[in-house]
C-alpha cells in the first residue's frame, strides 16, 4: 500500500524527513515574517566580529560567547566581509536545533499526532524565539536539542506494532532505524556536540539546560536502573562536562594571554555579575558607608548601573573588589512588593500563557499520566525555584524564563501517545475524549491569532529596521567624527540578522561606555582621545548618543570629578535616538 511505502521511506530517512519539514517551516516563516534581535548584545557582537563601528578589523573577543566561536566568525568576516555571518550563524543554530528536536521526537516514538503537534509547538513557541533572536535563547535551544536527542536514543522503543492508521485509538509507537544520522554512540556524540555548542554560545544557558534536565534524567535512571543505561548516562554526561570545561578553560586561557583583554574580562565580569545582573550590591542608606570608603558617590553608582563605567581607576578591579567585599553574597534587599511585581510581570507576558496552553493540550494527549506527571511537576517546581532565585538575587528577563517554560512544554510533547481524532459525536465517550476533541479546535484558532501577532510584529520590525537605516543616513556620520554610545541609547537591535553592517558603519565610528577595552583603546588612539569623559566636552568631533536622564548623570559626574560645569546641546534628533554635544 502507498501508506506503508510512505512509512518505510520515513523510517529509512528520518533525518532527511525532519530536515525537510523544518526547512519548509523556516523558509515560510522567514519569507512571511521579519525577525530582529531582541537585545543589542547580538548586534554588538556582530559588529565586533565584522570589524565595523567599533574597529576597522574583525575581532574574536565577544566576552559572553566563547572565543572559539569568535575565531570562526572572525575568519568568515575576514574572508567574505560583506556577508552577515553572525545572523546566519544564529539562525542556523535555531534551524539545526529544531531539526534535531523533531528527529528526536519521532525517533523516540513515531506517530502523526506527535508530528502534527511538533508543527503546532514550532508555530506557537519556537517561532517566537526565531522572530526575537537572542544568543541566550539560541544557546538554550541548542542544548535542549542535545538533551532530547540523547534521551530519545537511550530510551529507544522496542515495540514492533506498526498500526498507524487508527485515529480513534492511541497511536502505538513505530520503532525507527537510524534514519540517516547513525545509531547509538554516533547519536550520543551529536547530542554532546549540541550541548557543547550551547556552552560555547552562552555558558549560563548550558548550565540552565543541565539543571532543568535533572528530573528528566533522574526519573529515567530510576525507572531503568540497569548497568547499561547507567553506563550510557555516565559516559554521555562525563563527555559533556569534560568538553564544556575544556572549552571554558581555553576561553579563560586565551584572554589571559593578552593583559589588556584579561583586565577587561575580569573587570566586566565583576561589574556584570555583581552590579548589573545581581541585586546584591545596592546603594542605600544602609550601604552608603561602603561606597564612601571607595570614594564613590551615589552618582558614580548610578553611572555604573546605567552602563557608563569607562574610568579605569574609579571602576577598576581593585575598587570593585573593595566594595563587593563588604556585601554578603546572598543578603536579601528586595521588598515584598517588588518581588510580587516581578512575578506579575512574568505572567502578564502573553507568550507565557501561550506556552501554558500548549502544555495543557500536550498533557491531555498523554495516556500514561504516571510517566509524564512526575517529570513535568518536578521540572515545573525546579523552574519556579530558579525564577524565585533570579527575581530575588539577580534579574529574570524573558530570554531566561521563556525558554524554561518552553522546556516543560517540550517534555509534555515528547511523551504524547494519544491521537487526534473525532468519533463523529459532538462529545466523546469520556470527559477526556471530549477535551481531546475540543482542544485541537481551540488550539487551531489560537494559532491563527498567534500567527496574526507574528505578522503584526514583523511589520513593526520592518518599520524599526527602516527607521534605524534612515536615521543613520540623516545623521550622515563622517570618518572624522566619533560617537560615544551610552548603553542602550542606540537601538542596535533594530538591525536585521540579514543586514550587511559594513554599509551602515563604514563611516560611523563608535566608542562604548561599558569599560576601557582594547577595541575602544584602538579607536581612542586613532582620534587622540586619552579620557572619554573629557573628550566629550573638549574635542569638537566627539559626540554623545544619550538621553536627558543620562545627560544629567554625566553632568554631575563631570562636576564631581573634573570640577567643570557643562551643558548639552542637541546635535541630531530622531524618533529612535538622540545625539548631543557637551559644551563648557
Amino acid at each position: 500500500m502507498p501508506y506503508k511505502k510512505v512509512l518505510n521511506t520515513i523510517e529509512n530517512n528520518l533525518f532527511t524527513f525532519s530536515f525537510s519539514v523544518v526547512l519548509c517551516l523556516f523558509v515560510i516563516s522567514l519569507s512571511i515574517f521579519y525577525p530582529l534581535f531582541q537585545t543589542n548584545d547580538d548586534i554588538v557582537m556582530a559588529m565586533i566580529a565584522s570589524g565595523t563601528g567599533f574597529s576597522n578589523v574583525p575581532d574574536e573577543h565577544f566576552y559572553m560567547t566563547n572565543v572559539l566561536l569568535g575565531k570562526i566568525l572572525e575568519n568568515l568576516y575576514s574572508f567574505l566581509p560583506d556577508y552577515p555571518w553572525y545572523g546566519y550563524y544564529i539562525i542556523f543554530v535555531h534551524f539545526i536545533s529544531n531539526v534535531i528536536l523533531l528527529y528526536a521526537l519521532l525517533k523516540y516514538k513515531f506517530s502523526w499526532t506527535r508530528f502534527s503537534f511538533f508543527v503546532f509547538y514550532f508555530v506557537a513557541i519556537q517561532m517566537y524565539f526565531l522572530m526575537n533572536l537572542q544568543f541566550t535563547t539560541t544557546a538554550f535551544i541548542a542544548g535542549q536539542s542535545g538533551v532530547f536527542l540523547f534521551f530519545a536514543v537511550v530510551n529507544r522503543e522496542k515495540s514492533t506494532d506498526t498500526n498507524m492508521l487508527s485515529h480513534d485509538t492511541p497511536h502505538p509507537s513505530l520503532p525507527l532505524k537510524g534514519g540517516g544520522l547513525g545509531r547509538g554512540w554516533g547519536l550520543y556524540f551529536i547530542g554532546a556536540m549540541l550541548l557543547l555548542l550551547s556552552a560555547l554560545i552562552r555558558i549560563n544557558s548550558f548550565y540552565l539546560i543541565l539543571i532543568l534536565s535533572v528530573p528528566l534524567f533522574s526519573i529515567n535512571i530510576m525507572k531503568h536502573s540497569n548497568k547499561k543505561i547507567l553506563t550510557e548516562y555516565l559516559i554521555f554526561l562525563l563527555s559533556v562536562f569534560i568538553l564544556s570545561a575544556a572549552a571554558q578553560g581555553y576561553n579563560k586561557y586565551y584572554y589571559k594571554q593578552d593583559k589588556d583583554w584579561n583586565d577587561f574580562y575580569e573587570r566586566i565580569n565583576l561589574i556584570a555579575l555583581n552590579f548589573i545582573d545581581n541585586k546584591n550590591a545596592v546603594y542605600n542608606m544602609e550601604t552608603k558607608h561602603i561606597f564612601d570608603k571607595a570614594n564613590w558617590s551615589v552618582n558614580d553608582f548610578l553611572m555604573l548601573r546605567s552602563c557608563f563605567y569607562a574610568d579605569p581607576e574609579l571602576y577598576g578591579k581593585q575598587k570593585l573588589e573593595q566594595i563587593l567585599s563588604n556585601f554578603k553574597p546572598y543578603k536579601y534587599y528586595m521588598t515584598k512588593k517588588s518581588f510580587f511585581n516581578a512575578f506579575i510581570d512574568i505572567f502578564q507576558n502573553k507568550v507565557v500563557w501561550t506556552i501554558l496552553f500548549v502544555l495543557l493540550i500536550f498533557v491531555s494527549y498523554s495516556n500514561n499520566k504516571r510517566n509524564i506527571f512526575p517529570k513535568i511537576v518536578l521540572t515545573a517546581i525546579l523552574v519556579g525555584t530558579l525564577i524565585i532565585y533570579l527575581i530575588i538575587f539577580k534579574k529574570v528577563p524573558e530570554r531566561a524564563y521563556l525558554p524554561m517554560f518552553s522546556f516543560i512544554a517540550f517534555i509534555s510533547l515528547f511523551h504524547i501517545d494519544g491521537s487526534i481524532g473525532f468519533s463523529g459525536k459532538l462529545f466523546g465517550k469520556t470527559f477526556r475524549d471530549s477535551i481531546r476533541m475540543i482542544l485541537p479546535v481551540i488550539g487551531f484558532l489560537s494559532l491563527l491569532s498567534v500567527l496574526n501577532g507574528y505578522y503584526k510584529e514583523g511589520q513593526l520590525n520592518d518599520l524599526k529596521n527602516q527607521a534605524i537605516k534612515q536615521a543613520i543616513k540623516n545623521l550622515n556620520p563622517t570618518p572624522d567624527k566619533v560617537f560615544v554610545v551610552w548603553g542602550t541609547n542606540f537601538p542596535y537591535e533594530f538591525f536585521s540578522p540579514f543586514d550587511n553592517l559594513n554599509i551602515y558603519f563604514s563611516k560611523f565610528n563608535i566608542l562604548t561606555t561599558v569599560s576601557n577595552n582594547p577595541i575602544n583603546a584602538e579607536m581612542m588612539k586613532e582620534f587622540g582621545i586619552n579620557d572619554i569623559y573629557r573628550s566629550l566636552y573638549e574635542q569638537k568631533n566627539v559626540f554623545l548618543i544619550s538621553n536627558i536622564l543620562c545627560n544629567s548623570l554625566f553632568r554631575q559626574y563631570v562636576k564631581e570629578h573634573y570640577f567643570r560645569d557643562i551643558e548639552f546641546v542637541p546635535y541630531y534628533d530622531s524618533d529612535i535616538f538622540q545625539v548631543y554635544k557637551a559644551v563648557i
